[in-house]
């Protein structure tokens, strides 16, 4: 009995010491989403989503991820491919192996040397942020720096 009641109190310590972690939502790579993908907490995209994608949590899009939709979320982190228009509360992340393609709303954003975006960019507070038509990557056309703005 007393290795019961050990036991349960290690597990009832662990549990008031360890932090809560959001419930996570995975989408595997070789599985294929269609329609509305609606989630609380964080959603890690590694296959392919083609519709709409919103969440109050975090969005991760890995690097072999394909997704055919427009994205909102609280926080976000793009390694893989999107087609649609993406709106962030709070930070995005676009690593060098992302490519985008359509409009992006953020707080703030970060883009890697060597990631591809294109369509119009609007970084700071949603109401009245200025909007700027953005083409980046190294593997468009342009003055060979990788990174050009447009208005």
């Amino acid at each position: 009995m007393s290795v019961f009641s050990s036991s349960r109190h290690e597990e009832d310590h662990r549990s008031q010491t360890a932090p809560q972690s959001t419930p996570q939502t995975v989408v595997a790579e070789g599985v294929r989403v269609e329609g509305d993908f609606k989630g609380q907490g964080d959603i890690v995209i590694d296959g392919e989503v083609k519709g709409n994608i919103s969440t109050d949590g975090m969005l991760s899009v890995g690097q072999n991820a394909n997704i055919e939709a427009d994205m909102n979320a609280e926080r976000a982190v793009i390694s893989g491919k999107v087609f649609g228009n993406v709106t962030v509360r709070s930070h995005l992340e676009i690593k060098a192996t992302a490519s985008v393609r359509g409009d992006v709303t953020s707080g703030t954003v970060t883009i890697e040397s060597g990631a591809s975006l294109r369509g119009m960019v609007s970084i700071g507070a949603q109401d009245g942020a200025e909007k700027t038509d953005v083409t980046s990557g190294v593997s468009e056309a342009g003055s060979g720096d990788g990174h050009e703005t447009g208005e």
